[in-house]
């Protein structure tokens, strides 16, 4: 039996398939500065790779950790117009309020508060 806080059922605005247990069934599309992103649900080993990092105290690489852990496509290029790729190199080399808007739209998907992110 499970108790606590009543959870919102209400469904979010899905792309990938039905209601399921598994965060990659789960994805929202949105677009920012003209790049479409998808993204997924966060598994419980993502927010526990993420948690062990900001214990550590290492804010920065934890959403580094989310970033990477959440964007499951996009449609980013690089000068040359190549796609970039999703992974610790490209994050970092992001706009600081770009990934700060990506997070936020990982956060508010995953129904997270923005100090339950943070902590």
């Amino acid at each position: 039996m499970i108790t606590g806080e009543r959870l919102d059922t209400s469904p979010p605005q899905l792309t990938g398939g039905t209601m399921s247990i598994f965060a990659e069934d789960l994805t929202k599309d949105f677009e920012l500065e003209g790049i479409k992103i998808t993204i997924k649900k966060l598994s419980l080993q993502d927010q526990m790779n993420a948690a062990k990092k900001l214990s550590d105290g290492n804010e920065a690489e934890a959403s580094v950790e989310l970033l990477i852990a959440s964007i499951v496509k996009w449609d980013a290029k690089d000068k040359e117009n190549n796609a970039c790729t999703i992974d610790a190199k490209t994050v970092g080399k992001m706009r600081g309020d770009i990934a700060a808007k990506i997070v936020d739209e990982i956060t508010d998907f995953n129904g997270l508060k923005a100090e339950e992110a943070k902590n």
